[in-house]
């Protein structure tokens, strides 16, 4: 029986393969309540610039040897903002579609954020309204170590490989890669613009 449930970790401008999750399952639960992991999607992201890979982080406030709640883990200051906006402008200025996102994603991004929930929580937002999906995204409420058969546990795993068959599209800088899914959903959005949703989908159908 195909389970229908999603539990996924909060993203920092979440992967292609995020999305991907989100279009192939019916239900999606969003941790909020676990403890902050170390080197994880919840605060940075992989954009594709002219000199390959690059990984942008938020900064975290987090005493040494505490455990803190996702929820309330707090940004710990501004700095990060231009390095990240100027990143994303050198990657992708020249792209088909980036006057089309840039401005509100520069808004989100620059807004006065004390926690990385509610970052993240305004980006996914806005993602899902450009990419036309309109599906009830629920937050945790609580922390449950183990949902049961039901649910399809993706908190504490990488999302490097849930897409079978590769996705691809042409992107500003061409570099031999067949993981463009790990790519930050930006990557897809300005490269290809009204497409994203479609593109997709259609590597849903192909790996059904």
């Amino acid at each position: 029986m195909k389970k229908k449930t999603i539990i996924l970790p909060s993203s920092y401008l979440p992967s292609i393969n995020y999305f991907y999750l989100i279009l192939k399952y019916e239900n999606i639960l969003i941790e909020s309540h676990d403890f902050y992991i170390k080197q994880s999607l919840r605060n940075h992201a992989i954009i594709l610039g002219p000199n390959g890979d690059q990984k942008i982080t938020v900064p975290i406030q987090r005493k040494s040897k505490s455990k803190t709640v996702f929820k309330n883990m707090k940004i710990s200051n501004n700095l990060w903002k231009k390095k990240h906006i100027q990143s994303i402008k050198t990657a992708y200025g020249n792209s088909p579609f980036f006057i089309h996102y840039f401005d509100e994603l520069f808004e989100i991004i620059n807004h006065e954020y004390y926690k990385l929930f509610d970052l993240n929580k305004s980006l996914l937002t806005y993602f899902l309204k450009e990419l036309n999906i309109k599906k009830k995204i629920i937050y945790t409420n609580k922390f449950i170590g183990d949902y049961g058969d039901g649910y399809l546990d993706y908190r504490d795993k990488k999302l490097k490989s849930v897409i079978f068959q590769s996705i691809y599209y042409q992107q500003t800088f061409l570099h031999k890669n067949n993981n463009l899914e790990k790519y930050s959903i930006i990557d897809l959005l300005f490269n290809i613009g009204n497409e994203s949703k479609n593109t997709i989908i259609s590597v849903l159908k192909k790996n059904k």
